[in-house]
């Protein structure tokens, strides 16, 4: 199966076997490309997929030794949402286009629902089981049946998602002044502040910076960050206008904002998991699962629930057309969401795809 992603500003394909063999994964990747913007800008990330897209396809056929499309692929799998309207067009007129010259037949798959079953790839999975997706766009807790059923939303974001709130703060710490080099393991905020939270030693603080605990006392799994990111963005421009703007006071509010982060997110999925005592195991993905904090927090709270707890590979946890490729073949296997090379300019991307409709 050959898996295409172009969801948001990563530019991958992969192809993968029945038995989810990786034999190529190839990505190109709009980071510095986003420093100088400031930022994703969707129209200009769509002109780069254009761009990448035959580049990516070709090499992740050249690192598997495929030289017939139509001999060794039986598909191809392609994000067809939730994510940016102009980069899901892309993908989506690439793969029309490499369909028809190659007569294949098109799998369509939802981001979210791949993100989700990205740990059954490397794992065995006893269902029912519940989902755990954090990422830049979204952060949702699922109960999922089995792997061919859609998936019932448990908890969300009734404002910001996860990830946005994190890259939103460390965009303001940016913005106010300081300069943090940006090496091919810190492309993003998360990793950046993770990277500041790490310098921290707990054991010189005299008193703990205080971070509100959003939606504590209402009995639900639905998640929210506006006012987290809203309480710490404040926090930084006092820090900012008292004289207090020094890297060690900077590292020190990283410290607990990422504890402040942690610490939401394990309290929502408590509850979600105390509503679903048959679900034995926890499948997680999204690009914020790559926090180093939260991974290890995460395995601590399996062992508390008695929960497996899968995470994927970090490389697996950011958007990546492996997922892509092996959710692609659960479906190819089930005769799910397919369209024959035929029909594929009939297909139009949903940027705001649900996980209430999942197997399309």
């Amino acid at each position: 199966m050959l898996g295409i992603e172009s969801s948001c500003d990563d530019t991958c394909a992969a192809i993968v076997t029945n038995e989810g063999q990786v034999l190529a994964s190839v990505q190109q990747s709009q980071h510095k490309l986003n420093k100088q913007n400031r930022g994703v800008i969707p129209s200009v990330a769509a002109k780069q997929h254009a761009t990448s897209l035959p580049v990516v396809v070709e090499g992740a056929l050249r690192e598997a030794g495929i030289s017939s499309v139509e001999k060794d692929i039986d598909a191809v799998a392609l994000t067809i949402g939730p994510g940016l309207a102009p980069c899901l067009g892309a993908g989506l007129e690439f793969a029309q286009s490499f369909c028809k010259e190659h007569k294949k037949p098109l799998v369509l798959v939802n981001h979210m629902e791949a993100h989700a079953m990205a740990p059954t790839m490397h794992n065995c999975v006893f269902y029912p089981c519940l989902g755990f997706m954090v990422s830049g766009g979204n952060t949702e807790v699922v109960y999922i049946p089995d792997h061919l059923h859609p998936f019932e939303v448990v908890g969300e974001t009734v404002d910001d998602a996860c990830g946005e709130c994190i890259d939103k703060v460390y965009r303001c710490i940016s913005e106010l002044g300081l300069d943090v080099v940006q090496s091919d393991d810190l492309k993003h905020g998360g990793a950046l502040i993770s990277a500041l939270a790490k310098e921290h030693d707990k054991a010189t603080d005299k008193q703990p910076l205080s971070f509100p605990l959003p939606m504590a006392r209402q009995r639900t799994a639905d998640f929210s960050f506006a006012g987290l990111k809203t309480f710490s963005i404040r926090a930084l421009q006092r820090m900012k206008a008292t004289g207090d703007w020094t890297r060690p006071s900077i590292v020190r509010f990283c410290y607990y904002f990422e504890q402040a982060v942690v610490r939401h997110l394990l309290h929502k999925l408590n509850f979600a998991v105390s509503l679903f005592p048959e679900a034995h195991c926890l499948c997680c993905g999204g690009g914020v699962m790559s926090n180093q904090l939260l991974r290890e927090r995460l395995q601590a709270f399996g062992e508390e629930h008695q929960m497996e707890v899968l995470i994927p590979p970090l490389a697996e946890c950011t958007d990546n057309a492996v997922m892509i490729a092996w959710r692609g073949l659960q479906l190819w296997e089930a005769g799910r969401s397919i369209v024959p090379y035929q029909e594929v300019d009939a297909v139009r991307y949903e940027d705001r795809l649900p996980f209430e409709r999942m197997s399309l």
